[in-house]
C-alpha cells in the first residue's frame, strides 16, 4: 500500500500501563441500571461492588482511548468470577475494527482474564459479551484494563496503510442479492483469509453464520434490516443487509 504523509503526530506511553486511566479517556454502552453505567468499566476499581451491567446478550462497550495507541494486552475483570463468553476488537478511525481477542468459546470463571497479542494501534477498544456459561442473562463487567506495548508511534492524520486496506477490502467485496431472500453471495472475497462472519441487527442480536462456498444463508431470520461483519486475515468490516 501507498502512503503519503501530510500532516503527523507522535503518542506514546510507559510499556505496561493501563491507558484506560489517561486523561479523557471514556467508555460508552447500553444502560440498564442507572447505578451501574459504562464508566465503571474504566473506573480503576476492579471490585464485584462497581462494574457495568447490561441486561441480554450481546453487550458492547467501546472504550475511547481518545489517541491512538501502542496496545498489546487487555485484562478482563468479570462480576462474580463468572465465565463470559466475549471477544475484544480494536479500531484506529472507530468505523474499522480487529479482533484480537476471542473468548467466545470461554468456560472457565476468574478474577480476572488477561489475554496478551502482538502490538496493535487502537483508539477504540470494543468488547462483545456474547454469552456466559453460567445461570444469568445479565452482561456483568468489572472492568476492562487495556494495557500499553511501549514506545511512542507516529500516527499519519491523514491516512494509514491498515486504514487503507480496510476501505480497499470493503470496497471490493459486495454482496449479492441485496435485498435478499436469504441466500447471499459474498463476491471477491475469495482472496482474502475469512476468519469468522457474524449477522447482527440494531436490537443487539448477534449471531454467527456459517460461510459455505462464499455464501451465507438467512433465509430463516425475520425480515428487516442486518449488518454483516467480515472477519478476515486483514481486518474486519461490516455491510449492510436488508432481508425481505
Amino acid at each position: 500500500v501507498s502512503i503519503t504523509v501530510e500532516e503527523a503526530s507522535t503518542s506514546s506511553c510507559t510499556s505496561g500501563s493501563n491507558v484506560t486511566q489517561n486523561n479523557g479517556v471514556t467508555a460508552t454502552g447500553r444502560v440498564s441500571q442507572a447505578s451501574n453505567p459504562p464508566a465503571k468499566l474504566i473506573d480503576n476499581n476492579t471490585g464485584d461492588s462497581s462494574r457495568w451491567s447490561v441486561k441480554g446478550f450481546p453487550a458492547v462497550g467501546i472504550i475511547d482511548l481518545q489517541e491512538v495507541q501502542q496496545i498489546d494486552a487487555v485484562a478482563l475483570f468479570p462480576y462474580q468470577k463468572r465465565a463470559y463468553q466475549y471477544t475484544i476488537a480494536v479500531s484506529t478511525d472507530g468505523s474499522n475494527y480487529t479482533e484480537v481477542v476471542d473468548r467466545s468459546n470461554n468456560s472457565n470463571g476468574s478474577t480476572s482474564i488477561k489475554d496478551s497479542f502482538s502490538s496493535v494501534n487502537a483508539r477504540y477498544v470494543r468488547m462483545t459479551v456474547t454469552d456466559c456459561n453460567c445461570s444469568t442473562d445479565w452482561s456483568s463487567i468489572n472492568e476492562l484494563q487495556v494495557y500499553c506495548a511501549g514506545g511512542s508511534r507516529t500516527l499519519d492524520t491523514k491516512d494509514t496503510s491498515e486504514r487503507s486496506v480496510l476501505e480497499a477490502l470493503k470496497n471490493t467485496v459486495l454482496l449479492y442479492p441485496n435485498p435478499t431472500n436469504g441466500h447471499i453471495e459474498l463476491q471477491n472475497i475469495a482472496k482474502f483469509k475469512v476468519q469468522k462472519v457474524r449477522l447482527s441487527n440494531m436490537t443487539g442480536f448477534l449471531q454467527t453464520i456459517d460461510l459455505v462456498n462464499n455464501r451465507i444463508d438467512i433465509t430463516d431470520y425475520p425480515a428487516g434490516i442486518y449488518f454483516l461483519s467480515i472477519i478476515t486475515s486483514k481486518g474486519e468490516i461490516t455491510k449492510k443487509v436488508v432481508k425481505d
